[in-house]
């Protein structure tokens, strides 16, 4: 490929919106049993074309944790992390790390919106201080929780809305 070429894609790439994805989208697109198994395997697909992607350090550790412990079988967890390698890789997502500010952006969330758990705090005050344009997730108390979004002028939405 020509250097102008990958020049060109990369600022189109890097025009595209910023989306935060929350832990639940990526356990339900593999959780055969998932009433949101469809709509986060289609969201997870557009993820690189139509909007970049990035995942907290909060979120993998969530992921990781919940995949220790709820899968016995050692062929399942080794196919999800096939599933997470080739999801991240394929799908050009980044990570995040929380800033100097989380914590206090997470502070000030939470006394918006006590409802929240302290993970998904966390994971949504990183999505802010990244200056991302969606979190995406399942959490019925985040998705579209106008005090969050007017606050920190980010928009909260579920896969399904994609």
């Amino acid at each position: 490929m020509k250097p102008k070429t990958l020049e060109k894609i990369m600022r189109r790439f890097q025009k595209l919106p910023l989306h935060c994805i929350d832990s639940s989208i990526i356990l339900e697109a593999f959780d055969e049993k998932s009433k949101f198994r469809e709509s986060c395997k289609n969201y997870l697909n557009k993820i690189g074309y139509n909007f970049r992607g990035i995942l907290p350090i909060s979120v993998i550790g969530e992921i990781f944790t919940i995949i220790e412990t709820d899968i016995a079988d050692k062929t399942q967890k080794e196919i999800f992390f096939q599933f997470f390698d080739s999801l991240v890789k394929n799908r050009k997502i980044g990570f995040a790390v929380p800033k100097k500010t989380t914590f206090q952006t997470a502070e000030k969330a939470k006394e918006l919106e006590n409802r929240i758990g302290a993970t998904d705090v966390l994971n949504l005050s990183i999505a802010i201080d990244n200056e991302v344009n969606v979190f995406v997730t399942l959490d019925a108390d985040m998705i579209h929780n106008k005090q969050l979004e007017k606050e920190f002028d980010i928009q909260t939405k579920a896969p399904y809305e994609f």
